[in-house]
């Protein structure tokens, strides 16, 4: 057993973090947590992306993710709003949507001042954006993904999202699953102490190497 964290091993941890290599069996994972809530900010919000207004989309969400403060974590789905009466009106069926999702683990009334922009983008088809129980909103897409079915994601990471990519994605953007996400590193202070960004000690991993007996 070797013990792997940003200080043992940081090749080893970048690795298990997302490397995409088969390094070995983790048999522990030592997490640093943070509070949240219980209560939360929460935005979901389904704008039109129709004659042209899925580009315009993505490019507000761009500059908008890029500014928000580390308590935000977005994400856009662009897609056609599904023939699903139990979860959508007849009216929208069919319709090109770009969803913007936000979560502000802070002060929820903050939250809802800092995420008000993804609902006035445009007039809304659909806005269920509202203060929620943080468990609420972790849940909020279990419906889309029953438990028993193998999914299969593709991603790819991007430092920037410069205008002629914006303009590739859209034309593709009613692909089934396609999403955007952009995650800020979770800050907290506690009694007024500096904040701690997560990405500074994310995770400690206890690994058992192949080769290992």
């Amino acid at each position: 057993m070797i013990e792997v964290g940003p200080d043992s091993h940081a090749e080893l941890l970048w690795g298990l973090r997302g490397g995409g290599g088969n390094f070995g069996v983790v048999t522990r994972f030592d997490f640093q947590l943070h509070p949240v809530g219980p209560e939360v900010m929460f935005a979901f919000v389904f704008h039109d992306g129709s004659d042209g207004r899925m580009a315009d989309a993505i490019r507000f969400y761009r500059d908008f993710a890029c500014a928000a403060p580390d308590e935000v974590s977005t994400l856009l789905a662009c897609g056609v709003i599904p023939p699903d009466p139990a979860m959508y009106p007849a009216t929208l069926h069919g319709r090109p949507f770009a969803a913007f999702v936000g979560l502000y683990v802070g002060d929820p009334e903050e939250g809802r001042r800092l995420l008000q922009p993804l609902r006035d983008f445009s007039t809304p088809l659909i806005d269920a954006s509202d203060v929620m129980p943080y468990i609420a909103a972790q849940q909020a897409f279990e419906h889309e993904f029953p438990a028993g079915r193998r999914y299969y994601w593709k991603s790819l990471n991007v430092s920037q999202l410069h205008d002629a990519a914006i303009t590739q994605i859209a034309a593709h953007a009613l692909a089934p699953a396609l999403a955007l996400q952009h995650h800020r590193p979770l800050a907290h202070r506690r009694g007024g102490a500096p904040r701690q960004r997560r990405d500074e000690r994310l995770l400690r991993a206890r690994v058992r190497l192949p080769d290992q007996r």
